[in-house]
């Protein structure tokens, strides 16, 4: 019996460190750069224009390429 509840708390400890870290929050830029395409969520979203998913798109890299350095 004993050796179980040893056998479960090794399993629960892995378990816990199997868990991915909280990613953080997106920072105030990007924030704002998603709200600029999706201001009001009781307009629900809207489809984006070629252009628009182009920058969107390029501004979501900007904001990758500068958490990789950190």
């Amino acid at each position: 019996m004993r050796l179980l509840l040893v056998v479960f708390l090794a399993m629960a400890a892995g378990v816990v460190h199997a868990v991915p870290p909280q990613q953080q929050a997106p920072s105030p830029r990007l924030r704002l750069t998603l709200q600029q395409y999706h201001p009001d969520a009781t307009q629900g979203p809207r489809r984006l224009s070629a252009d628009e998913r182009a920058e969107l798109r390029r501004q979501i890299a900007e904001t990758a390429r500068r958490a990789q350095r950190r």
